[in-house]
């Protein structure tokens, strides 16, 4: 086997990785409930659920700017074509085999390769020199919900699993010199220097708090803010960086020079249960020493601190066509109904991280090769068996007592993993009915000097959606450096989420296409939104409050109706058409000699009861 040392002071490139922001298409939704508060914590308040439930949701992506796979030859579908039982199925198998990483083929032999049906995995060509990065995301929610507590308020709570992996500022010569185990003889005898190079590993639990609440509400003009706090409970992680790593080869075997301050750790707990040999997790309480979920919740840093805060404005030009009078109140908004035109959201998220204690056997080191002493070369020989991170280790230890490396005798035995931090901005315009268009920015910090950080990569996305109650599709077209112009598709059916962010691998199969990774993303729900009050008579008393459902009434008698507005409902009022009085069941008394009108013979002159409500001024029985 080839030699190792200058690979893994490479920082391991032989891994798959990803497409920034998930669930794109589906978080920007006015119906996306808690899952837009993961976009931005305001997004909850004034939100059209009552209650919205993630019962599971999944975000997977895996993308890299320096290798793709070509489906010339792909014989199924994805699934199909990864099929495990390859005995019964050799198609699936040729497929596989033109998988290996031992067939890279160079962008020069690209096409001479296609025509042939030879290899399926390529290198981009590298016309400007730049260097490669890799990326891979995963987002699993646990538990994700939130309530709306009132009509102003809030709040939700989370349980998610998140792992970040992030190799960044990789030179092509430095992937040509690891993947061809350094047998590359043009890259010979040559001085290369590579700045910043990074890999960064990070696997935690998070559970969250979210509040959030309408601050402004003036007419048109409606703000809402919200904060949410995460705990963090850290899994397992490694990081390797170096600002400037130097080296030249002379051969397969040797090195002329080779130097650099590395910053190098991982986590202690994966030398609890790394199994080297296997390059597997196998150190655990469990049947054949498998890892258990006991073994899992002690792989831990201290306890972490996270935040996310956002602010939501929405212009509501026509705000008055979202108001009604209802069981007594007066100015109230529809819940079912978004009322903005244009809606801008900003967001900072993923502040904060973790700390974990380090392995006694990863260290910050240095390196130096003499470059200028041809008589001073490094042979790889000693370094065959650099193949996990415990034979890394010793190799590092033999460059140290062969004198050609040091340790930071200063190197702290903990170090801070931060989270990815991130803003997020988005403008949502509403175009008619459930038409909606968004424009949104996705700006990850790159902390490009800092070694202990996982990070998003930037995007930008527009996305035309339709956004109805129950269903919605959405089409976001984003664009990112690593991975370059992508259209992908959402899909929001009652309880189910399911979505892509890039459709070409949807839709490649035996075509000579350029596949440098993939996304999906799943989730179900139990969502309730709000509800409108039905008023069947439209007299603004709802109908599970009606007393009379059918006929329109006042709120004062429970919808029942006051036709002549005296006070007295219909039910009991002797007359129902003529305002009256209490005291005579609501007829009236209009002279006020104590007889109704209609028993009264002389309803405009005060009289006597004995004589019909007629007068008898001078008493003498007469009316």
């Amino acid at each position: 086997m080839k030699r190792k040392i200058l690979v893994l002071l490479m920082l391991g490139i032989c891994s798959l990785p990803s497409l920034a922001q998930d669930f794109l298409g589906y978080r920007q939704s006015n119906y996306s409930g808690v899952s837009g508060g993961d976009l931005n914590p305001a997004h909850i308040a004034d939100n059209r659920f009552k209650v919205d439930v993630t019962l599971f949701g999944m975000s997977t992506s895996a993308y890299n700017d320096h290798l793709y796979i070509n489906p010339h030859i792909m014989p199924y579908w994805w699934n199909g074509s990864f099929s495990g039982d390859t005995i019964k199925n050799p198609k699936a198998a040729a497929w596989q085999e033109t998988l290996s990483f031992d067939r890279l083929i160079s962008s020069a032999n690209a096409q001479d390769s296609v025509n042939a049906n030879k290899g399926s995995l390529f290198e981009f060509g590298n016309p400007k020199g730049l260097n490669r990065q890799f990326f891979f995301e995963t987002n699993i929610d646990i538990l994700n919900a939130m309530v709306s507590i009132s009509d102003k308020m809030a709040i939700s709570i989370g349980v998610k699993n998140r792992t970040f992996l992030n190799i960044d500022n990789v030179s092509p010569e430095l992937i040509a010199l690891a993947t061809n185990g350094l047998d590359f003889a043009s890259l010979w005898n040559q001085n290369f220097t590579d700045e910043t190079i990074n890999l960064a590993f990070n696997n935690w639990t998070e559970y969250n708090l979210g509040f959030a609440m309408s601050v402004l509400d003036e007419g048109e003009h409606f703000l809402k803010a919200g904060v949410k706090v995460k705990f963090l409970q850290g899994l397992g992680s490694i990081y390797m960086y170096s600002d400037e790593m130097r080296y030249n080869v002379k051969n397969a075997d040797t090195l002329y020079g080779l130097g650099g301050d590395f910053n190098y750790g991982y986590s202690a707990n994966i030398d609890e249960v790394w199994d080297a040999s296997s390059s597997s997790y196998t150190g655990g309480s469990g049947a054949d020493s498998s890892l258990t979920f006991g073994d899992v919740r002690q792989m831990q840093s201290k306890l972490g601190l996270g935040f996310d805060i956002g602010v939501v404005y929405e212009w509501r030009p026509d705000w008055e066509e979202y108001k009604y009078d209802m069981d007594g109140e007066t100015n109230i908004w529809r819940k079912v109904r978004n009322k903005y035109k244009v809606k801008f959201s900003l967001a900072l998220n993923d502040i904060g991280g973790m700390r974990y204690e380090k392995s006694k056997n990863s260290r910050d080191f240095s390196v130096d090769v003499p470059f200028d002493d041809q008589n001073a070369v490094l042979s790889l020989f000693d370094f065959d068996d650099t193949e996990g991170l415990e034979s890394f280790n010793a190799n590092v230890d033999t460059l140290v007592q062969a004198g050609y490396a040091s340790y930071d005798s200063e190197d702290e035995g903990s170090y801070y993993m931060n989270l990815p931090t991130h803003l997020t901005a988005n403008i949502d315009y509403h175009v008619w009915s459930d038409i909606y268009v968004n424009a949104g920015a996705f700006v990850g910090f790159q902390m490009k000097n800092d070694a202990h950080k996982v990070r998003y990569p930037t995007t930008f996305s527009v996305t035309p959606r339709y956004d109805f109650a129950w269903a919605g599709l959405s089409i976001p077209v984003n664009y990112n450096t690593i991975y370059g112009a992508t259209a992908g598709l959402g899909l929001r059916l009652g309880p189910v989420i399911l979505g892509t962010s890039d459709l070409r691998t949807l839709f490649v199969r035996e075509k000579d296409k350029k596949i440098r990774g993939a996304n999906f993303y799943f989730a179900l729900k139990v969502p309730i939104l709000h509800s409108h009050p039905n008023d069947v008579d439209l007299d603004k008393v709802s109908d599970k409050l009606d007393a009379c459902p059918d006929i329109a009434g006042v709120w004062a008698f429970k919808g029942c109706p006051d036709s002549d507005l005296d006070g007295i409902q219909d039910s009991e009022d002797e007359c129902p058409n003529d305002p009256g009085t209490a005291e005579f069941n609501g007829c009236p008394d209009r002279d006020g000699d104590k007889v109704i009108d209609k028993n009264d013979d002389c309803p405009d002159d005060p009289g006597l009861v004995e004589f019909n409500g007629c007068p008898d001024r001078d008493g003498d029985k007469i009316i």
